[in-house]
């Protein structure tokens, strides 16, 4: 939904919403920018009327109706939500496949793969207007086949996805965005394990931002594992795997491990039992996430 303005009548922020001539009302703690947002509607306050369920294509059903599977869109009531997965290098596919089988078996995925976009960025220190162009392309794509989420799987267009979520009505997750919120609420310092180098600066740029936004004063330090996305490209998880681990073996005083790109979830095992520190994933902390989001959990 859109969120058209925030007032303050002199308790708690009031903010209100509107998606076509649907209009709503929420609150909150703080004041909020005016942008598209996602607005998930707890099932037991939602009240479902005959003028309304014909105007907006609700199915009225006797049973409770479930958060997961209520939205104003067109799909069944008892069907599983539609995750669009768009990856800009094969090697995070099976990864972010292994999340969801482990964590939302059954739920609806569909992989939308542009790998030119990793081989372009890499040639380049910053984001182009063209990579800008072509990632709010892929977003809108995925939203028009019926998408209830969509979610990016390479941790070098963070600022590109932003400019893109913006423009869409269903959330639109960055890779690491989940994951970075479960450091920062650990608090203290995190230690960043990265592949992929054009990555590195955008991604400590979005968890001091995620930090700020959080009010949590956490700080992150990264360290590049040289070689390992060449073997995992190669075919050679195993020697990707143990370079990432040996690196996690040297981190000390640190409050969090995050493992960067999407491809070194496959490498998970073999860090935590390397280091005591608590490790996180990009794809089991964005399933976690998308389950929130679209109803199949609540909130922590």
């Amino acid at each position: 939904m859109h969120l058209d303005d925030s007032i303050y009548p002199g308790d708690k922020w009031e903010y209100r919403l509107r998606r076509g001539d649907f209009v709503a009302k929420a609150h909150g703690a703080r004041q909020l920018a005016s942008r598209n947002v996602w607005a998930p509607i707890p099932a037991e306050s939602v009240w479902v009327f005959a003028a309304a369920a014909a105007k907006y294509s609700l199915v009225p059903t006797p049973l409770a109706l479930g958060a997961a599977s209520f939205n104003i869109r067109s799909r069944t009531m008892t069907s599983q939500p539609r995750i669009a997965l768009i990856h800009a290098t094969p090697i995070s596919m099976e990864s972010i496949r292994s999340a969801f089988e482990t964590r939302w078996p059954g739920v609806e995925t569909v992989n939308i793969l542009e790998d030119s976009l990793a081989v372009d960025r890499a040639k380049t220190a910053d984001l182009t207007s063209d990579m800008i162009r072509r990632i709010e392309a892929l977003a809108s794509y995925a939203r028009s086949i019926g998408s209830d989420a969509v979610l990016f799987t390479c941790s070098a267009f963070g600022q590109a996805i932003e400019q893109a979520a913006a423009k869409l009505d269903v959330p639109v997750l960055k890779p690491n965005e989940a994951m970075f919120q479960m450091a920062i609420r650990r608090g203290g310092r995190t230690a960043m394990l990265y592949t992929f180098p054009p990555s590195r600066e955008g991604m400590e740029q979005e968890f001091r931002d995620e930090a700020a936004r959080m009010g949590q004063a956490a700080t992150i330090t990264s360290y590049f594992v040289p070689g390992a996305i060449e073997a995992v490209r190669a075919g050679d998880v195993e020697t990707h795997n143990r370079l990432i681990a040996a690196e996690a073996a040297k981190l000390k005083d640190f409050d969090a491990i995050v493992l960067a790109q999407f491809s070194m979830a496959r490498a998970r095992d073999a860090v935590k039992a390397a280091t005591n520190i608590p490790v996180s994933t990009s794809p089991d902390a964005a399933v976690a996430k998308l389950r929130v989001l679209l109803g199949a959990d609540q909130p922590a």
